[in-house]
Parts: structure tokens; C-alpha cells; sequence
């Protein structure tokens, strides 16, 4: 259940001031994107599946030729894309988003495995972890040579470091899709870092705007060129 208190209000209030609230965008699954954008593009990221991949299906329904490479080393997600019969224009690497590529804790709560893992620990003395490859945006760029049409990042608290990566390397795309979670291990950084984030795309001239309204400490940011 989501605390609701003056954190979260004042969350609320900021995520409002800073997104366009409203579009007539079409739905895929959890994700929104401008109307005819999707039998146009070519290259789609993909960055956090865990066995959920009725977005990307959704995508390859209707534009059976987009490239998708999609990143999430889970074990669980691992095994689930054993069992989809996926075409050649789809590459699945079991890798983890870092600001840099090797190797680093991929943390889970040991009660709760079945659930997400993250690069940080967030559940305290609860945190297990294994050991997972990790890579980059510039990485990528340079081993597939690939300018991306679609972003979408899901990867669990690791949103700062993302964006500021796409922000600094000016990383191109016409749209990123990305999961802000506010309430980590530092909750009045991570409304900092929002705030900072936001701000710096829309200084370049990106429109920001709100996927979904969720009743959590989350925000759902869609950033169109």
C-alpha cells in the first residue's frame, strides 16, 4: 500500500508542475507513444523485461520489422525468453544497465526472489544478490552501431544514472520511456535528482511528459524529441 504522506504530496506536486499531464498518445500495455510512431521506427531498447514482454510483443505486432534488443539479466526473465520464438530482428541480452560495463551485485529480497532486482540494495539485511554483467548506453552505441528510435528503461532505482548518461553523451532518440522511483535509499535525493533530470531535458528541448498516473511513488516519464 502506498504511504501517502507529505513526502508523497509534495512528490505529487512536483511530478504535475514539471509534466504535460495529458496527451491522446496510444496505449502498449504499460506504455504510451504518439499515434503512427510505431510503423515508423526501426530500433527499439528495451531495458527491463521480467517476464513481461506485452509492450515489445505489442510493438512487434504491429511493425513486424522493428529491431528490438532487449537487456535483463533476472533468472527468472532468462528462462521466460527461453520460451518465446522470438524472429532474427529480436536480440536478448542477459545484462544488467550500470554506468559502466562489468560486473556488479545484482540485489533481490531473499523473501521475495520472485520479485525485481536491483543494482542497489533496497531491502537492507533482506538484500541477497548475484553477480550479473552490466553495460552501458555508449557501449551499446559502439558495439551495434545502432541509433534507437524507442528507450524504454524499467530498471529499478537506476534511473538517475540512465538519464544523466543520455543527457550528457546527448543520446539519441525520438522517444524514452523511463521509470522514476522516488522513494529509495535516500528519498529527498532521489526528488532532487527528478527535479534535475526533468529540468536538463526540458532545457534541451525535450517535451516531458507523464505516461500513466500511478498512486505510488513512482513516476512513469515520457520524454519525446
Amino acid at each position: 500500500m502506498t504511504l501517502k504522506d507529505d513526502f508523497y504530496y509534495k512528490f505529487k506536486k512536483i511530478e504535475k508542475d514539471l509534466l504535460i499531464t495529458t496527451h491522446d498518445f496510444k496505449r502498449y500495455a504499460n506504455y504510451c507513444l504518439p499515434k503512427n510512431l510505431v510503423e515508423n521506427v526501426k530500433n527499439v531498447l528495451s531495458f527491463g523485461i521480467h517476464n513481461d514482454t506485452k509492450f515489445e510483443d505489442m510493438l512487434l505486432r504491429e511493425n513486424k520489422e522493428i529491431n528490438l534488443h532487449m537487456y535483463d539479466p533476472t533468472p527468472k526473465t532468462i528462462e521466460y525468453l527461453k520460451t518465446k520464438n522470438y524472429p532474427k530482428n529480436v536480440s536478448f541480452y542477459p545484462v544488467a544497465y550500470a554506468k559502466e560495463k562489468g560486473k556488479m551485485n545484482f540485489y533481490f529480497d531473499e523473501n521475495h526472489p520472485e520479485l525485481c532486482f536491483s543494482l542497489l540494495p533496497l531491502w537492507g539485511d533482506k538484500s541477497k544478490h548475484i553477480t550479473v554483467d552490466t553495460t552501458n548506453l555508449v557501449n551499446i552505441k559502439k558495439e551495434n552501431n545502432i541509433n534507437y528510435d524507442i528507450i524504454k528503461a524499467d530498471i529499478e532505482g537506476v534511473w538517475y544514472d540512465f538519464c544523466t548518461e543520455v543527457l550528457d553523451n546527448n543520446i539519441n532518440f525520438k522517444v524514452l520511456l523511463i521509470e522514476c522511483e522516488m522513494r529509495l535509499l535516500n528519498p529527498e535525493k532521489n526528488l532532487q535528482e527528478y527535479v534535475e533530470i526533468i529540468t536538463r531535458f526540458k532545457e534541451k528541448n525535450f517535451k516531458t511528459y507523464l505516461n500513466r498516473d500511478r498512486d505510488k511513488n513512482i513516476s512513469e516519464i515520457l520524454i519525446l524529441k
